[in-house]
């Protein structure tokens, strides 16, 4: 594993910016002690150096609206060449996807003519994959559930009913 690059803490802590530690926190789900303790690099408690994990860093980058790819390079879980040398993370039809479920070695993309598992083989492939989800409209609905916004035709947060539109 690539180390972390020095100052990624003060980076995180750039990335915050002008949001409050509280904000970060519900932003993120993560506790703000925690997140302080990150910008930090290291346990307050025990005085221990800290590195986030892969999961951590996904809460960051959507509260933080920053690449995940990018802040897994920076921690150290990914080499930038690796990244540049992989021109098509993961080709589906995402225009065609009415939402996607993520398990820890899969996929299942749902569309209106059926479902389709796909292995996720590397962490670099999941990586490219959330950022392209994030830019082709996909909204986190749950854990594990990203939902195609373009599809949705109404939504019900109290009763958690999501309706999608009948045509394509």
């Amino acid at each position: 594993m690539m180390k972390q690059f020095e100052g990624f803490g003060k980076f995180l802590e750039s990335l915050r910016g002008k949001m409050s530690l509280r904000e970060a926190a519900s932003k993120s789900g993560l506790s703000h002690a925690y997140i302080r303790d990150l910008e930090l690099e290291r346990n307050r408690s025990t005085n221990e150096k800290i590195k986030p994990s892969p999961v951590t860093l996904k809460k960051l980058s959507d509260a933080y609206k920053y690449s995940y790819t990018e802040l897994m390079e920076k921690a150290g879980y990914l080499e930038k060449e690796s990244i540049e040398c992989v021109r098509s993370p993961l080709s589906l039809p995402l225009e065609d996807i009415l939402y996607i479920e993520i398990s820890s070695t899969e996929l299942t993309y749902h569309t209106r003519i059926g479902n389709r598992k796909v292995p996720m083989l590397s962490l670099l492939d999941f990586s490219h994959f959330l950022d392209q989800l994030e830019e082709h409209d996909f909204k986190k609905m749950d854990a594990d559930v990203f939902v195609n916004l373009s599809h949705v035709k109404s939504y019900q947060p109290k009763e958690g009913k999501l309706f999608l539109t009948r045509s394509v």
